[in-house]
């Protein structure tokens, strides 16, 4: 694969995960993340099917919506069915009575399945102030 397929590959896999967030669909949500996956977050960290989905429910029953607006995909590694990348921008949180914006990043390794990619390992987060 070119760095420009990888960079691009990159960049459809935040589209999915983007698209089944404001879709607020958690089978698709989870079909994103492989069986294995660990899941990092600034608070927080799951491993495993099931605490990846039960982690992934929360996130989907928090009130108001959020959304992350990408400036940035740096590919790390990319190697026969392995895809690792960076990727910086912000998180944006509506709720019923304002929309916060915070600096986010995210680094991804994803997997190559059968039935496309895998999120094997998620870690995102906040910037500290």
């Amino acid at each position: 694969m070119s760095n420009d397929d990888a960079v691009a590959m990159a960049w459809s896999i935040l589209v999915r995960l983007q698209s089944a967030i404001e879709d607020e669909d958690h089978a698709s949500l989870s079909e994103l993340f492989d069986d294995e996956a660990v899941v990092i977050g600034t608070s927080a960290h799951s491993s495993g099917r099931e605490e990846v989905d039960a982690y992934l429910a929360a996130v989907l029953a928090e009130p108001g919506t959020f959304h992350w607006e990408w400036r940035d995909v740096l590919v790390f590694h990319e190697a026969p069915g392995v895809l690792g990348f960076s990727s910086f921008g912000d998180l944006v949180v509506s709720g019923r009575q304002r929309t916060e914006r915070s600096p986010f990043r995210l680094t991804v390794v994803a997997l190559e399945h059968p039935g496309g990619w895998a999120i094997r390992q998620f870690h995102g987060s906040l910037l500290s102030p």
